[in-house]
């Protein structure tokens, strides 16, 4: 596999966080459902859904990261369908197969972004909804991201062999695949202004997290989204 486009990290071990909790309750995933985890990670999100009694498949194309969920499901004792593949490749499911189909965390190092967001609308059965989080390009994490990779290739010679290329949007970029589809698109923000973490430095400089109610408690107030650090927005695919 090429590095530059299959980037991982050999001690990613992301802790369930507040952010996590919020992001399920935008899910709201039901016992029952047919849930589709794409680029599913350790499992952050599946396996919260999978205890709550969803039947929950995940897409990966890392060898790793699949074995190191393996050892997840086996220690909390659920059961996730993994399947290995490129997202940017056609999905191997059928159409209108899932109630959900979920991409968390993974746009902003998507090239092909418009084929991936149609072949996520195409398995999602009627009814049903994809739910995709993405970093807004407008934001001053995005910005310090991009410069700073654009500062480790450009002028300090290094190659993604410790970092994921990355690619960032605006909101009208993320919902243009949907503009023409039998769908409505609503959007929550995160992280308004300020930012929970900066690149580098990491969450030690997220100042929002210590104003009480300013990273959550205007997730619902689309006047503001244009401002915030991360966006998800939920496609609910009508009959």
């Amino acid at each position: 596999m090429n590095l530059k486009d299959h980037m991982i990290w050999q001690h990613w071990d992301l802790p369930f966080s507040r952010h996590a909790h919020e992001v399920l309750k935008v899910i709201d995933a039901k016992a029952g459902e047919k849930i589709l985890d794409c680029a599913i990670g350790e499992g952050r999100y599946a396996i919260p859904m999978t205890k709550i009694g969803a039947q929950v498949t995940g897409v990966d194309n890392s060898d790793f990261i699949i074995e190191k969920l393996t050892k997840k499901i086996k220690e909390n004792n659920v059961q996730i369908n993994m399947v290995k593949q490129d997202l940017r490749e056609k999905l191997q499911f059928e159409d209108n197969t899932f109630d959900t189909v979920a991409s968390l965390g993974t746009m902003i190092h998507v090239d092909q972004y418009e084929e991936v967001a149609e072949e996520f609308y195409r398995v999602t059965r009627p009814g049903g909804k994809v739910i995709i989080e993405f970093s807004n390009r407008f934001h001053i994490t995005s910005i310090l991201e991009k410069s700073y990779q654009m500062i480790d290739l450009s002028l300090r010679g290094k190659k993604f062999d410790s970092r994921a290329p990355i690619y960032i949007r605006s909101i009208a970029q993320m919902k243009k695949p949907f503009f023409k589809k039998n769908c409505s698109v609503r959007t929550y923000g995160f992280y308004p202004i300020l930012p929970n973490s900066l690149p580098v430095v990491g969450t030690k400089a997220g100042i929002s997290q210590y104003i009480p109610g300013l990273q959550y408690g205007l997730k619902n107030q689309t006047w503001i989204h244009n401002l915030c650090q991360i966006v998800i927005m939920e496609i609910v695919k009508k009959s």
